[in-house]
């Protein structure tokens, strides 16, 4: 059962939302521990842009990382193989420290 629509609408159905949230899992910011069942479906290359509505474009984010990708603080490039990075409006990579992780586990 095909659950991609391309263009044939901007949002994302129930069963095209399931597959997102089981590939992905959390808010796929760095360092983000979001649950993707509390998360939005963003369009990595977005709808007005003519971005389609398949699995391949879209990604969970929290609201907050949702509404900085939007107001242009955060850019999401995907990488040769196909991985999704984060950067900075001027370009910087965002990574998650190994010591941010080690407090998380740890608090």
């Amino acid at each position: 059962l095909p659950i991609d629509v391309g263009r044939a609408r901007r949002t994302v159905s129930t069963p095209l939302r399931r597959a997102l949230h089981v590939r992905d899992g959390f808010c796929r910011y760095p360092g983000c521990a979001v649950p993707a069942s509390f998360t939005h479906a963003h369009h990595i290359e977005h709808w007005i842009d003519d971005g389609p509505t398949d699995l391949d474009n879209l990604a969970c984010l929290c609201g907050g990382h949702h509404r900085r990708v939007h107001h242009g603080q955060v850019r999401i490039v995907r990488a040769v193989d196909g991985e999704l990075c984060f950067e900075t409006a001027d370009g910087q990579p965002i990574v998650v420290r190994a010591e941010a992780l080690d407090d998380e586990e740890t608090s």
